[in-house]
């Protein structure tokens, strides 16, 4: 965490999102300067570069200066069908992403909501290749996961399966009632 990784000079901007029933989004990320905590505004996130220049780019790639005007946009990209299209870079992935929500009709029922979600993950995965077999620093998406927070049911689909698992905290934290859930 916080640390020159792989062969660059840069410290990736690994992220963490954590969201409350609210809705309301922090991010944690690593920076030179350590663990950094951003409000997420929009609930979208990806890896480097740093959340700030995520939403930068954002706003300059639609020309809009604020987030009311990042979902009017979303909306107008969306209802026009120009989508633009995910690549294997964190920046456009969280473009695509960030469209796609912000423009999306709100969800009427939480299976929808799911459905949705594993949607627009879909189009921002990156596809895993037997190729990447040899070259270790290959990046793919291993899984896509979900989190609703408002019966605390995680779900994820690994990359080679269209099976989707899901866990229900409540009901683990019932089962277990004293287990230990820090990592020693």
């Amino acid at each position: 965490i916080g640390k020159y990784w792989m062969a660059g000079e840069e410290v990736f901007a690994f992220h963490w999102i954590l969201t409350d029933k609210s809705g309301q989004t922090l991010i944690i990320e690593p920076t030179v300067d350590g663990l950094e905590v951003i409000s997420d505004s929009i609930g979208v996130m990806t890896n480097s570069p740093t959340y700030p220049e995520h939403m930068a780019r954002l706003e300059k790639t639609l020309g809009v200066t604020n987030e009311n005007a990042l979902a009017t946009k979303s909306q107008e990209i969306i209802m026009s069908q120009d989508l633009p299209k995910a690549t294997n870079t964190p920046t456009t992935r969280f473009l695509v992403a960030a469209v796609n929500k912000l423009g999306a009709q709100e969800s009427r029922t939480q299976f929808e909501a799911r459905n949705r979600l594993f949607n627009v993950l879909d189009d921002v995965s990156i596809p895993y290749k037997p190729s990447m077999d040899d070259h270790p620093n290959f990046n793919y998406t291993h899984y896509i996961s979900v989190l609703d927070s408002s019966d605390q049911t995680y779900y994820f689909r690994y990359h080679d399966s269209d099976q989707v698992f899901s866990f229900s905290l409540p009901d683990l934290l019932s089962r277990y009632p004293s287990a230990n859930r820090f990592l020693i």
